[in-house]
């Protein structure tokens, strides 16, 4: 438990320094919907895209993945902002959706949570350095803080997290967030599919034609192999 009465939870992920993780963003969603939370997106440093001090191979493959998950939660209406806390991009468009709310801030440490609200709040919030070994955040901020915003609302900092798991979700629950699922699974060889070894698999064939999204795909087969989940067996 890190925060409670919360409208809106920003799930906030980087490029390059730390790299996007969309199955850690699954995760998140997965939380805020069975928390009753609006879900959104925010992927910060996107100027580091452009920056020279990374190669040029590693900037690719973000950027290429930056375009399938801006791709991916789009077609689930599921609000993505690519933004920067250094150069304000998009900025305001994350401040409008703020208004008159109480949101959260989660994610990663290093990602940039308390970059993001200092730029929006004009706070000072503590900000921490990336770990040039493991290109990870050094965990400055330790506590939730809740912090109000200049046009009504409030939102809430939090410490980076170096692992998310989910909490009190069934493996059969697991299905029920993955709402592209739904138009194929009645297609399935067998009721009850489980979508991950089965023959005539629709959803798997689905996910092969592109009408569902591999990066969400991928996420739902680590969701449904993870021990946490394992009592459903």
């Amino acid at each position: 438990m890190i925060a409670a009465n919360i409208d809106q939870a920003f799930i906030t992920n980087s490029v390059v320094t730390p790299t996007l993780k969309p199955s850690l963003m699954d995760r998140y969603i997965i939380a805020a919907q069975k928390g009753n939370m609006r879900p959104i997106l925010i992927i910060n440093k996107c100027d580091l895209l452009t920056s020279t001090q990374f190669p040029l191979q590693e900037r690719s493959k973000e950027k290429a993945l930056l375009q399938m998950c801006l791709e991916t939660y789009q077609r689930l209406d599921i609000p993505i902002f690519a933004v920067s806390a250094e150069t304000e991009d998009n900025l305001f468009a994350l401040s409008k959706m703020m208004r008159g709310k109480t949101s959260v801030f989660v994610g990663q440490s290093g990602v940039g949570k308390s970059s993001l609200i200092n730029r929006i709040t004009h706070s000072k919030q503590r900000i921490g350095s990336i770990t040039a070994k493991t290109k990870k955040g050094s965990h400055t901020t330790t506590n939730a803080q809740l912090i109000p915003l200049p046009e009504k609302g409030f939102c809430v900092d939090t410490p980076g997290v170096k692992s998310f798991g989910l909490w009190n979700v069934d493996k059969p629950d697991i299905k029920t967030y993955f709402a592209e699922f739904a138009p194929f699974k009645q297609q399935c060889r067998y009721r009850g599919c489980c979508h991950l070894h089965e023959p005539d698999c629709a959803v798997k064939q689905a996910v092969e034609n592109g009408a569902i999204s591999p990066l969400r795909y991928e996420s739902y087969c680590i969701l449904m192999a993870e021990d946490v989940l394992q009592k459903w067996r």
